[in-house]
């Protein structure tokens, strides 16, 4: 394993320098594979903003239908909650490795009811998602020890994914209090709820408040893994994968124009397969705002610190070794 580890950070650097053009590996001691991967849709797509087409890539709308993947060899790489991911990984003995951090914590709580968190009172409901991802955990943390909201944990409601939370805001907003939500939905529904009048306030910026919290901590998002017996198998069509990965989310925060035009030639339903239309990461991306959250392989020094401080400030009782880490 420890060549394959050398090998993808050689042609990464390589690549990422400008050293070397990409292109399909045809090292005759490795017999041709195409990578076949999941992941859910929303924030962690624009990874892959020109494999719309790909058939070997699964998409779905709930974070539940990716996380049974990690119990199977069908797939070769799954993106996922990267805490989640690896919880699941150490605790079940899975035959997945960390490889990159995709994206960091977007998290957002909103309402169209109130406008501070100051508003909340006893009973409030609040419509999340995926109770053990990392925007519920945070979300909890800050609401029980930065917030001091009371008897609150009653009235959350955890769906199976992002997507029903902006189903549930954007055709019922007056269905809960508050909800909490990521980027794209918060651009696409404060402009569907704008549309019939309504406002949408930003509560709280989950990101915010939890560097307040945790004196300058971060949020952590999506990940990537990789099958550990395909990447033995097929190290080089693997490590191209993860490079082409790493170049598409450069190109999606130094370049989104380029990463649209590339959206664009999508010939399918945006919605279903990518969570969000082209027009979306124009607005959020342009002008270095990276809206998105994308992280750029070079921005995280530590990425296995990174979890394990996370974890830390969660109160969780859990750390990661490196052996769980490319």
């Amino acid at each position: 394993m420890k060549k394959h580890l050398i090998a993808l950070g050689f042609i990464a650097t390589l690549a990422l320098s400008g050293c070397v053009e990409v292109v399909e590996s045809e090292d005759s001691l490795e017999e041709p594979h195409d990578v076949v991967w999941v992941t859910p849709t929303g924030i962690p797509t624009l990874a892959f903003y020109d494999q719309g087409d790909n058939p070997n890539w699964t998409s779905y709308p709930n974070a539940t239908d990716v996380a049974v993947a990690f119990a199977t060899d069908d797939v070769d790489a799954i993106v996922f909650d990267g805490l989640s991911g690896l919880t699941n990984i150490k605790n079940n003995n899975r035959n997945y490795i960390f490889a990159r951090w995709i994206s960091g914590g977007t998290f957002y709580l909103v309402s169209t009811k109130h406008t501070s968190l100051t508003d909340y009172e006893p009973g409030q409901t609040v419509d999340a998602f995926v109770r053990t991802g990392n925007a519920a955990m945070a979300f909890n943390k800050l609401a029980e020890s930065h917030w001091n909201w009371s008897n609150y944990s009653d009235n959350v409601t955890y769906e199976t994914g992002v997507a029903s939370v902006k189903e549930h805001l954007e055709n019922n907003p007056e269905s809960f209090d508050y909800y909490l939500i990521a980027q794209p939905v918060l651009f696409a529904s404060t402009n569907a709820l704008a549309a019939k009048g309504i406002t949408l306030n930003v509560v709280a910026n989950l990101q915010t408040e939890w560097s307040a919290y945790t004196d300058g901590g971060s949020i952590p998002a999506a990940a990537l893994f990789l099958n550990k017996s395909k990447f033995a198998k097929y190290p080089n069509a693997l490590s191209w994968f993860v490079l082409g990965v790493d170049l598409r989310i450069g190109t999606a925060v130094d370049d989104p124009a380029t990463a649209v035009t590339e959206l664009n030639k999508f010939t399918g339903n945006f919605g279903q397969r990518f969570g969000f239309q082209p027009a979306v990461v124009n607005a959020l991306q342009s002008n270095g705002k990276n809206g998105f959250g994308l992280t750029k392989v070079d921005s995280i020094s530590d990425p296995r610190g990174l979890v394990n401080s996370f974890a830390s400030s969660l109160g969780l009782d859990i750390q990661f070794d490196s052996s769980l880490f490319i």
